[in-house]
């Protein structure tokens, strides 16, 4: 199964010091017609010349962060992996408790938003049918996404 992100459809973005939040959508198979809420965490000043991982949180897997359902220790592990992804120091205590607070800070967001993007629909054609017997028209767009 392949999975994309369109960062050209963007629900939400949030600047957290050198994180930025992304709110958008994954889409599942080639055709793109099964999207899903995700949180994207990417670094916000990322150099050209550094390649980093960004970390994706989908809405489905989001109870992954909650505290009240996991241990701190798992959270915290979940959070280690994200910095490190991040190009961050993954030891680091801060590091790895920023990562959670921006994650948890920015949950709400992701719960509650659209479970898929308005795409914009592009007319194709325009077509008019006159009726000849009574001269009435009528008129209709065909669109695509």
């Amino acid at each position: 199964m392949s999975y994309a992100i369109d960062l050209t459809l963007i629900h939400s973005q949030f600047k957290r010091g050198d994180i930025t939040v992304l709110l958008t959508w994954l889409f599942e198979g080639t055709d793109r017609t099964t999207a899903q809420p995700c949180m994207v965490l990417t670094r916000t000043h990322d150099r050209l010349d550094r390649i980093t991982q960004p970390c994706v949180i989908t809405l489905d897997q989001s109870w992954r962060w909650a505290r009240e359902l996991w241990s701190e220790m798992d959270v915290m592990h979940r959070a280690q992996g994200f910095a490190e992804s991040l190009g961050f120091n993954g030891a680091s205590f801060d590091n790895v408790t920023t990562i959670i607070t921006v994650v948890e800070d920015h949950l709400q967001d992701l719960l509650t938003m659209p479970m898929a993007p308005k795409v914009a629909k592009k007319v194709e054609a325009e077509l008019t049918v006159v009726n000849r017997d009574s001269g009435e028209t009528m008129q209709a767009e065909v669109m695509t996404r």
